[in-house]
């Protein structure tokens, strides 16, 4: 006679503890209170702050009269260094030429291709551009500027 197959044990899941009708977590008003609270803590901070320490003034700027050394932001370095170069009309158009060629030549460059080898010369392009933006922002850094 064969001996009778054991029955796996199947492992018993505990149930969560019953919570009492109040006891969850509701997101309005508990949730949003607590984060209205620390709202008001951190405003309540940062006005105590302004308050207990003062900025110190300074003198009046006369904003008609612009300092020596003023230079732009570094981005827009080249910008000023081609317009000191060309007239303002060809700048403009130099300007507005190379923002409408970085946005067509994704269209321009069709071949379903991933290589770099065979999108020379859009990288020629763009490359051409990221250099001449790079050599006349370093030109506009150098002390004389011109």
């Amino acid at each position: 006679m064969e001996p009778e197959a054991q029955k796996p044990e199947i492992p018993q899941i505990e149930k969560p503890p019953v919570e009492a009708p109040g006891d969850e977590l509701t997101f309005f008003p508990k949730v949003v209170l607590g984060e209205f609270l620390a709202l008001l803590l951190t405003v309540g901070v940062v006005v105590a702050l302004a308050v207990l320490i003062p900025v110190g003034y300074e003198e009046k700027v006369n904003t008609l009269i612009t300092p020596a050394g003023v230079k732009a932001e570094w981005y827009f370095l080249w910008t000023y260094q081609l317009m000191k170069l060309v007239p303002v009309l060809v700048g403009m158009g130099i300007l507005a030429l190379i923002v409408v060629l970085i946005f067509i030549l994704p269209w321009l460059d069709r071949k379903p291709g991933r290589k770099i080898g065979e999108r020379i010369w859009v990288i020629a392009i763009g490359l051409m551009i990221l250099a001449g933006i790079g050599v006349l922002t370093f030109w506009a850094l150098l002390p004389g500027g011109e």
